[in-house]
């Protein structure tokens, strides 16, 4: 293992999958170093709307898994709102994503 990401404190499931997603993307589509895909996906996350995530797919793929009730809730809460919203710009989404070089 070359790099460790990790996180600071508990994370909110939705937000790390777009955030991986993000970062997997940066990482191999677009050629970036660890450090700088994970850059990338923090301030994907931070400004990303309602309108690019259901652009992107994410409310159609989470309506299709078997989730429990209060997640699916939460997808449904975030499918309604205004396509300018921005879910997750708290810091407490993207804030916490560390990386480490390992020896």
């Amino acid at each position: 293992v070359r790099w460790v990401i990790s996180h600071l404190w508990e994370a909110d499931d939705f937000a790390t999958a777009i955030l991986m997603d993000a970062f997997y993307d940066a990482l191999q589509a677009k050629g970036m170093s660890v450090p700088e895909a994970l850059q990338y996906a923090r301030t994907y996350l931070r400004c990303a709307t309602i309108g690019q995530l259901r652009a992107a797919g994410w409310f159609d793929a989470a309506q299709e898994q078997n989730l429990p009730e209060e997640a699916a809730s939460l997808l449904r809460q975030y499918a309604r709102s205004n396509d300018r919203r921005i879910p997750f710009a708290d810091e407490c989404y993207w804030g916490g994503f560390i990386c480490h070089k390992c020896n």
